[in-house]
């Protein structure tokens, strides 16, 4: 005789049924799909960096200078008169600046503005800004010698070498050289020798520098290796008095 199963058995056996299929599949499913990679400890490698342009390598070398050459800003006091004016004067007007004119604007009417007014200052008055000129050079000489002197002479060699560079990566850098009574004149080149007894012979014959200048640099050009000899004998030896000075600080 059959036994015909009740309505909760069949029910029973079709939930377990159901769940084998499932289980099956998910099991087959797993198998298949790839193994993951294991991650490696810590974070993965960091992609190479890009290569820089040549222009991102300036602006970098440009950066490195700067920092090596000590321009930071001293506190020197106006050292005309046409900059005292400018600075007693300009700020005052600076706040009537109207609302709504681009600075750039406004600064070129403010520059002109001014230079029309210091062209009509009278001569008392003109008197008083040359003599606090002549007070802030005084007070200027002692603050760039303390400034100078707060640093090593290696460190300024150092600042005007970083000058020299900028001055030929960077137009119209502005970075003037630095003066140390520590420091040795510098050596002479062959050149600077061969133009320094030019100078010498045409001040004697009384002919402008401007003629001198270029009547020099051509004789330069035309002289053969044997002629320039006695001026690289020159700069060799003051080269070797540089080095002798320099070590003696």
């Amino acid at each position: 005789t059959t036994t015909i199963p009740t309505s909760t058995r069949v029910a029973a056996i079709f939930a377990r049924g159901y769940a084998e299929t499932v289980r099956a599949r998910t099991t087959t499913s797993a198998s298949a799909k790839p193994a993951k990679p294991e991650k490696t400890a810590g974070k993965e490698a960091a992609k190479a960096p890009k290569e820089l342009t040549e222009a991102a390598k300036t602006r970098l070398k440009i950066k490195d200078l700067q920092k090596k050459a000590l321009l930071e800003n001293i506190g020197l006091l106006p050292r005309n008169s046409w900059m005292l004016y400018y600075v007693q004067n300009c700020k005052p007007l600076m706040q009537n600046r109207p609302a709504g004119v681009p600075l750039k604007d406004f600064m070129r009417s403010l520059m002109a503005q001014l230079k029309a007014s210091y062209d009509a200052v009278p001569a008392a008055e003109r008197e008083e800004l040359e003599k606090t000129v002549r007070q802030n050079q005084l007070a200027n000489a002692v603050t760039y010698r303390n400034w100078v002197d707060s640093h090593t002479p290696q460190e300024i060699i150092d600042a005007n070498n970083a000058r020299t560079y900028l001055k030929r990566l960077k137009k119209n850098a502005r970075c003037p050289r630095i003066i140390d009574a520590r420091l040795p004149a510098r050596a002479l080149t062959a050149h600077r020798a061969f133009t320094k007894a030019g100078f010498s012979a045409a001040h004697v014959a009384g002919t402008r520098s401007a003629e001198t200048i270029t009547a020099l640099s051509a004789q330069w050009k035309a002289l053969s290796a044997e002629e320039r000899k006695p001026y690289e004998e020159i700069a060799k030896a003051d080269r070797e008095r540089y080095t002798r000075e320099l070590a003696a600080i």
